[in-house]
C-alpha cells in the first residue's frame, strides 16, 4: 500500500494514495488490511477479515481525495466484490487483462510499447548521468531498439549498467554476441530495483504463461509455435492452415471450429487476456515480444524444442502456396514467416523434405517479384539438400536444377542455366526412361533457351522431339501436344518460315478450343500468335477475322466477370 508519498505527477491531486495488490484474493484482503491500519480504524484488529473489508469500503464512500490503485488486477471477477460502491474518490486497475465489462468498464486504456524517444530517455534516466559521448549515445540508442522499448527489460539493462559502471557500448556489445536464446541471460543477471516490481521479464511471462496454460491447453500450443516465427505481423491463415501439422491438440481443436469463423477468436483470447498478443483485428494479425519468445523457447527441454522447430517447418510449408499470381498476397503475407522457418532449418542444420519444398515456394515467389538474387540462394540450398537427402539421380533432384536454371535463364545467363538444364535431362532420360512426360519438358526447357539465343538449329530437334514425346504418352489431342505445337511453331515463325508455322498453329489451337475451350488463356494465347502470322504475310481479312474472335472471346469473359460480381 502506497499513502501520499513520492514524485507522482499527481501526488497533489490526492490526499491519500493506496496501492494494492491484486493477483489474488488473499493480497486484496490484506491490502484492505493495510488500509484500515494506515487510517486508523476501530475495526482494523478485527477478527473477521470480511469485517475489515466492509469497513474500509464505509470509509471510502464518505471520504473525498483518495486513489485507489488495485495493481495486477488480472482476474477483474475476483477485485468485482472489493470495488466500493458510489466511492468519492478514484480508483485505478493495472492489469494484463483486456476485458473489464463485468466492472463496467467497456474501452479500457491500453499502454502501447514506448516509442523510440521515451525508451531511450527512460533508459538515460536510469542510469542517472549525462551522456554526451557520440558513440554512447548511438550505443543507447541500439540497445533500446534490440530491447524491444520494453520498459521492464530496460529497467534491468539500466540496473545492471549502474551496478556494474558499465559502458553502453560494452553492454551492446556483450548482448549482440550472444545467441538470441542466451540474450536473456544477460538481461536476468539483474532483477528490478527501481519502484515496488521486483518480477524480471521472464518471471513476468512464465506467470502469464502458465496462466494461459491452465487456461488452454490449444492456447498455449499456439504461443508456443509463435515462439518460432517472426514475431510481427503472424497471420491466422498460419495457425488455421498449418494446425495439421502443430500436433494433436491443436490440429483436432482447429478441426472442431472448422467452419466457424469465431474459433480462432476462441483459441486467441487467453492470449490477449494476459497481453501475451497484440491483434489486428482489420489485418487478422497478431504479434508477440521477442523477448517473449526467448522466454517461451528456453522453457522447452532440447527434444521438445527440437520438435516444435520441425512443426513450424511444415507447417509454414504446408500454408505456404506454390507462386500463381491469385496466391501473390498470401505468399507476402507468409513471406517473414517462410524465412523464419528457413531460418530455423539452417540454424539446426535440418535436412527434410518440407524444408527443399518450401526453400523451392519461397524462391519461386521472389523469382515472380524480380528478387533474383534471393532467390538463388534458396535455389541452391534445396538443390544441395535433395542431392544429399535422395542421391545425385532422383528424378526430384532433376527438378530442382529446373529451378536455379531457369533463375539463370530468366536473368540472360544462358551459360549458367546450360550444364544444369542438360543434367537435368539426363537424369530424367536415365532414371525414368526416354519417353517420360517429364523428358519431354526438359527438352522443352533446353529448346527455349537455345531459342533465346538464336541457335534455331540446336532448338528445331529438341522441340520436335519433345512433341513426339507428347503425342505417344498422352495422345494427339492432349493439351500438352497443344503446348509443344505452338511452341515448334513459334521457332519457325521467329525464322520467318510461316508455311512451317501456319498448320502447327491451326492444329493447336483446335486442339485447345476443343478441350479447354475458346475462353481459355492458353487458346488466346495461340490465337493471338496465329493472328499475328496472318498479318505479317499480308492475309489481312483472315486476320482481321481472328483478331474479331479475340475480342468476343474477351468481351465473353469480361460479361461472365460482371455477372459473377
Amino acid at each position: 500500500m502506497l499513502l501520499a508519498q513520492g514524485n507522482s505527477q499527481y501526488h497533489d491531486k490526492y490526499k491519500a494514495i493506496f496501492w494494492i495488490k491484486s493477483g489474488t484474493d488473499q493480497e486484496i484482503k490484506s491490502g484492505f488490511i493495510e488500509i484500515a491500519n494506515s487510517v486508523n480504524l476501530p475495526e482494523k484488529d478485527a477478527k473477521d477479515i470480511n469485517e475489515v473489508v466492509n469497513a474500509v469500503q464505509n470509509w471510502l464512500k464518505i471520504k473525498y481525495g483518495w486513489l485507489l490503485i488495485f495493481d495486477n488486477a488480472d482476474s477483474p471477477n475476483v477485485i468485482k466484490t472489493y470495488i466500493p460502491p458510489k466511492a468519492e474518490g478514484h480508483i485505478l486497475l493495472t492489469s494484463r487483462a483486456q476485458v473489464f465489462q463485468e466492472l463496467g468498464l467497456v474501452k479500457p486504456i491500453e499502454i502501447d510499447e514506448m516509442v523510440p524517444s521515451e525508451a531511450l530517455e527512460f533508459l538515460l534516466k536510469r542510469i542517472g548521468r549525462e551522456v554526451t559521448d557520440a558513440d554512447e549515445r548511438a550505443a543507447a540508442e541500439k540497445l533500446v531498439k534490440e530491447l524491444g522499448y520494453f520498459p521492464l527489460a530496460l529497467e534491468q539493462a539500466g540496473a545492471y549498467i549502474v551496478e556494474n559502471h558499465s559502458r553502453f557500448q560494452d553492454y551492446l556489445t556483450a548482448y549482440l554476441k550472444r545467441s538470441q536464446g542466451k540474450r536473456l541471460d544477460l538481461l536476468e543477471k539483474k532483477k528490478p530495483v527501481a519502484g515496488k516490481y521486483f518480477k524480471s521479464v521472464a518471471t513476468t511471462w512464465i506467470l502469464n504463461f502458465e496462466e494461459v496454460e491452465k487456461t488452454s491447453r490449444v492456447s498455449a500450443d499456439i504461443l508456443t509455435f509463435s515462439a518460432f516465427l517472426s514475431p510481427d505481423d503472424i497471420p491466422l491463415e498460419l495457425i488455421i492452415g498449418g494446425a495439421s501439422q502443430l500436433g494433436s491438440t491443436l490440429a483436432a481443436a482447429i478441426k472442431r471450429g472448422h467452419g466457424d469463423p469465431l474459433a480462432i477468436d476462441e483459441l486467441l483470447e487467453p492470449l490477449t487476456r494476459y497481453s501475451l498478443i497484440r491483434r489486428n483485428i482489420l489485418s487478422q494479425t497478431y504479434s508477440l515480444h521477442q523477448l517473449e519468445q526467448d522466454v517461451i523457447k528456453n522453457g522447452l527441454s532440447k527434444d521438445l524444442r527440437r520438435r516444435w522447430i520441425k512443426r513450424t517447418i511444415r507447417a509454414v510449408n504446408e500454408v505456404f502456396p506454390s507462386t500463381k499470381i491469385a496466391n501473390l498476397h498470401l505468399c507476402e503475407r507468409l513471406l517473414a514467416q517462410g524465412f523464419a522457418a528457413l531460418l530455423l532449418a539452417e540454424k539446426y542444420n535440418l535436412e527434410f523434405e518440407e524444408i527443399y519444398l518450401l526453400l523451392n515456394k519461397v524462391g519461386y515467389y521472389l523469382v515472380d517479384r524480380g528478387r533474383y538474387d534471393e532467390s538463388e540462394p534458396l535455389y541452391k540450398r534445396s538443390l544441395a539438400i535433395r542431392e544429399k537427402v535422395l542421391g545425385a539421380e532422383h528424378p526430384d533432384v532433376a527438378t530442382s536444377l529446373n529451378n536455379p536454371a531457369g533463375l539463370y535463364h530468366n536473368q540472360g545467363k544462358y551459360t549458367e542455366a546450360e550444364p544444369l538444364l542438360k543434367r537435368s535431362l539426363a537424369i530424367r532420360e536415365k532414371v525414368l526412361g526416354a519417353e517420360h512426360p517429364d523428358v519431354a519438358t526438359s527438352l522443352n526447357n533446353m529448346a527455349v533457351l537455345y531459342r533465346e539465343q538464336g541457335k534455331y538449329d540446336e532448338a528445331e530437334p529438341l522441340y520436335k522431339r519433345s512433341l513426339a514425346i507428347h503425342e505417344k504418352v498422352l495422345g494427339a489431342e492432349h493439351p500438352d501436344v497443344a503446348t509443344s505445337l505452338n511452341n515448334l511453331a513459334e521457332l519457325y515463325d521467329r525464322q520467318d518460315k510461316y508455311a512451317e508455322a501456319e498448320p502447327l498453329y491451326k492444329r493447336s489451337l483446335a486442339i485447345l478450343e476443343n478441350v479447354l475451350g475458346a475462353e481459355h488463356p492458353n487458346a488466346r494465347i495461340v490465337l493471338k500468335n496465329y493472328a499475328y502470322l496472318l498479318q505479317k504475310t499480308n492475309r489481312v481479312d483472315e486476320a482481321a477475322k481472328l483478331k474479331g474472335r479475340v475480342d468476343a472471346v474477351l468481351k465473353t469473359i469480361d460479361l461472365k466477370s460482371e455477372d459473377d460480381v
